[in-house]
């Protein structure tokens, strides 16, 4: 096998030892794994389910051109078709990804204003905390602000796009350090 160096390996029990990262793979090494897969030489069967529809259909392409006589240029116009599904694939199901995470992160912290909802005795702010508990949990932005409440904006986190929170902590010196929060990945950062 030509460069295929780096490539996983299966182990005795035909489990791969090496997880690929596809998303931080190169264009080259990805067009290398196609060459393979088009060869018969890549093993795929521990892919994730979008890699191993995409190499499974190479496999299967350059078998038809080997063994069925399918020309070059047929099985590049079916190779690009497919890169193009693979991609749309790709693309939609890491905007359903992003979508369920900011869901889940709206229900958590829906129910995290519900907590406040229960500590406060104060008839507004329970008001408040429940039309932006009820905002958080339907996904229902600028509900709170239709009925006359302002709620302060959350801004992304800068590493994974979680929804970020205000906060205030002592920091070693004893004064209060305001600083960002994320739930997502728990990073912290400081106010400057």
């Amino acid at each position: 096998m030509k460069n295929s160096t780096n490539l996983p390996r299966p182990s005795a029990k035909g489990v791969s030892t090496i997880k690929i990262d596809f998303k931080r793979m190169s264009q080259e090494e990805f067009a290398r794994y196609e060459d393979m897969a088009i060869d018969g030489r890549l093993i795929y069967d521990e892919y994730p389910a979008e890699e191993y529809k995409y190499f499974s259909q190479l496999s299967r392409l350059g078998y038809k051109n080997r063994h069925e006589g399918w020309s070059k240029e047929i099985c590049e116009d079916k190779q690009a078709e497919y890169k193009r599904e693979y991609l749309h694939s790709k693309e939609r199901n890491g905007r359903f990804f992003r979508q369920a995470c900011i869901m889940q992160e709206n229900i958590r912290r829906g129910q995290t204003t519900v907590w406040k909802i229960n500590k406060t005795q104060d008839r507004e702010e329970k008001l408040t905390y429940a039309l932006q508990a009820l905002e958080l949990i339907l996904c229902d932005e600028g509900l709170a602000k239709h009925n006359g409440v302002n709620i302060p904006e959350y801004a992304g986190c800068e590493y994974c796009n979680g929804v970020t929170e205000w906060s205030e902590k002592l920091g070693a010196d004893g004064k209060e350090v305001r600083f960002e929060f994320c739930p997502v990945c728990g990073r912290m950062i400081e106010e400057r």
